[in-house]
């Protein structure tokens, strides 16, 4: 099921799943490059779009983007355009760009409470996780207590 224009879609259950067509402003060789992650049933990758179109295979500058999207629906999931109204959610709100050479894969970092010298108690011992892609890093929006997911691709062809 395609759902690259509606932020609302409604997969149905036993589907083959959803899809989303990296053509936003029409085909200008944004592609995936790098591997996805997925955590908290939310599916975190990157994209780059080259600025222009190149006759030479010399790395060039563009435009990376960070999708962070619903592994349900291919919804949005956070406030990612940073719009007034933050519980709204529209198609910007998939993804945040940044320029730059190719953007590495999603990177989850699970810090360990500041002070080890005395006992942690509860939160204490679980600071908020951080995802990076290379310098850039946000809250990934899910705690400190990671569950083990499993991706599995059936019938590919």
């Amino acid at each position: 099921m395609d759902v690259t224009t509606d932020p609302n879609a409604s997969v149905p259950q036993g589907s083959p799943g959803w899809k989303l067509l990296l053509d936003d402003g029409g085909w200008q060789g944004e592609k995936v490059l790098a591997e996805s992650r997925t955590f908290n049933n939310q599916v975190f990758f990157t994209t780059f779009r080259p600025s222009a179109a190149s006759t030479t295979c010399e790395p060039q500058l563009g435009t990376n983007r960070l999708y962070v999207m619903s592994l349900f629906n291919g919804a949005p999931v956070t406030n990612l355009d940073n719009s007034t109204d933050p519980t709204q959610l529209t198609l910007t709100d998939r993804y945040k760009e940044f320029k730059g050479s190719i953007a590495s894969e999603v990177t989850f970092i699970f810090p360990s409470p500041d002070d080890t010298t005395t006992p942690c108690v509860g939160a204490q011992c679980t600071p908020p996780p951080v995802a990076c892609v290379d310098l850039f890093c946000f809250p990934p929006g899910f705690a400190n207590n990671p569950v083990r997911t499993y991706w599995n691709e059936e019938q590919l062809d």
